[in-house]
């Protein structure tokens, strides 16, 4: 039997940790554990993978906000290296490289259904033709700005607000290369 019901119920209670606990339970009785350790490496790399979506779980998270990795975006979106290496050339979507040379791309740009965030190629073209500052680049469109009226460059594209997204990259993208 690969697949285990795990009939654990824990009482309610106010204990953040118990409450993460509790619904991560609920739902990996459903799941057969062997097929994900084994497509995973390990337990302790599943985990890994889990704590990378987590806001808050990471430093950068602050700042970028949590990131898939290339397996994780590859099997969300159904498609192959290539394509999703191809398009973060493009700028379609942004892909940064952590400290031991794995590709991240930063959740942000995605909503829940998988779409990416409107306008982003103009947008990384006007800020950053060169592809030169990819993490300053993912830093500038989470920081709030006064002409978005708070709002972060990404929270305007997805608002339609991509005109002014663009000005302002065009400024940004001109005060750093003059």
């Amino acid at each position: 039997m690969t697949r285990q019901e795990v009939p654990i119920v824990l009482a309610p209670t106010q204990d953040p940790a118990s409450r993460l606990l509790a619904a991560l339970f609920q739902r990996v009785g459903v799941m057969d554990l062997l097929e994900v350790e084994r497509a995973n490496g390990s337990m302790e790399a599943v985990v890994d993978r889990m704590l990378a979506s987590i806001p808050g779980a990471n430093v950068l998270d602050e700042r970028v906000g949590p990131f898939y990795d290339t397996a994780g975006l590859r099997a969300w979106f159904k498609m192959s290296r290539q394509t999703l290496d191809a398009q973060a050339r493009a700028g379609d979507v942004l892909c940064v490289m952590s400290g031991d040379n794995q590709r991240l791309y930063p959740s942000f740009q995605f909503d829940a259904n998988g779409s990416l965030l409107p306008r982003l190629r103009e947008v990384l073209a006007a800020l950053d033709p060169g592809r030169e500052a990819l993490w300053g680049d993912a830093v500038w469109l989470n920081a709030p700005v006064d002409e978005l009226d708070g709002l972060t460059p990404a929270q305007a594209l997805r608002r339609r607000r991509g005109d002014e997204v663009v000005r302002l990259a065009q400024q940004a993208g001109a005060f750093r290369l003059g």
